[in-house]
């Protein structure tokens, strides 16, 4: 498993946040990523690596796509697999 890290921008380009996710590689860091916009831009970094840059409006991440329908109907906010989230 490896330690990523997803920043959460602000319009202004100033890091308000981040989310730390421990995934098994690469692909599964950017979906996981992906499924963090909601309406700010993520920036998915992997110690001093930069893996990727997901924003909803670059149509990479909607955020009703990404969630299983039972979430309309008030079920779990998560879905099965999803990262770890820990404070920074």
């Amino acid at each position: 498993m490896k330690h990523y890290r997803a920043f959460q921008i602000d319009p202004g380009g100033h890091i308000f946040g981040c989310i730390n996710l421990v995934c098994d590689g690469d692909d599964e860091a950017k979906r996981q990523a992906a499924g963090l916009v909601l309406l700010h831009r993520i920036e998915l970094r992997r110690l001093d690596r930069r893996i990727g840059l997901f924003d909803a409006a670059s149509g990479i991440a909607d955020y009703r796509a990404m969630r299983p329908r039972q979430y309309l109907n008030g079920a779990s906010l998560e879905p099965p697999g999803a990262a770890r989230v820990a404070p920074c």
